[in-house]
């Protein structure tokens, strides 16, 4: 990438980064609140702080996906898409430029999770287990665990790419429609999930084995992150391939 293209990347990602702004502070605020109130209350049970974690967590994967939405549908509901289109930048870069902020947006978010989770171990519930566990030397022992949860985020990771190009597709293909680009937009988003659902379980990598998996393993774990790395995969080239299709749609049938 040329010095002059790598500027104006940058002035794309910081502009697409600004329209999110309100969903970054959700999660910060939101982490920060559970986070500080956790560790100030002394009087809650200590497993108590997961159920909020998990429902952040949850809040982290879901404001990326609908800020897919958000960053395309803005482009033209405030006609900023003509002087984007307008710009020496082809369609894969201004696409590319959104899905690094939908990438930050969770990278980020979990991170912070991450760090927040560790803090309220360290400082409410290994007091909790203590008596029970007396050090932290079971985690150090189990190397596995650290395999299993960068299976598990890798997969989440691959996930959440393969939805937003699915959106990126999906809203694109909706714009070839002169009239009810909406219901264009759902339905090619819901038939590209069904389609590439199917496709991914005929090759063996979709969800459904590695369900399958899960609930079958006994004690070995290798199969199961053999198949989340094998799932996450799958997702990515499908994501590849939808990125693709959306840069091309929107480089050549897509019109000022």
């Amino acid at each position: 990438m040329s010095n002059s293209k790598l500027k104006m990347f940058t002035k794309l990602y910081l502009k697409d980064l600004h329209e999110v702004t309100a969903e970054i502070l959700i999660v910060v605020i939101g982490v920060v609140l559970v986070t500080i109130g956790f560790s100030l209350d002394s009087e809650v049970p200590p497993p108590a702080f997961l159920f909020p974690l998990f429902l952040l967590l949850g809040l982290v994967g879901f404001l990326p996906l609908l800020s897919s939405f958000k960053l395309l549908s803005r482009e033209w509901s405030h006609n900023t898409v003509y002087l984007v289109m307008s710009l020496p930048v082809s369609g894969a870069m201004i696409l590319a430029s959104k899905m690094m902020v939908l990438l930050t947006q969770y990278v980020g978010g979990t991170l912070l999770l991450g760090l927040s989770g560790y803090l309220l171990f360290a400082t409410k519930l290994f007091q909790y287990i203590a008596p029970y566990q007396p050090d932290l030397a079971v985690l150090a022992n189990n190397p596995e665990l650290v395999s299993n949860l960068l299976a598990f985020y890798l997969a989440g990771l691959a996930f959440l790419v393969f939805l937003c190009c699915t959106s990126f597709f999906s809203q694109i293909a909706g714009r070839l429609s002169a009239k009810f680009s909406g219901l264009v937009t759902a339905v090619t988003f819901v038939f590209t999930l069904i389609l590439s659902g199917k496709l991914l379980e005929a090759l063996g990598t979709g969800s459904h084995e590695v369900n399958l998996v899960m609930v079958r393993m006994s004690g070995n774990t290798d199969s199961l992150v053999n198949s989340l790395y094998l799932s996450s995969l799958g997702y990515l080239l499908l994501a590849i391939i939808l990125f693709i299709l959306a840069a091309v749609i929107y480089d050549r049938k897509l019109e000022l």
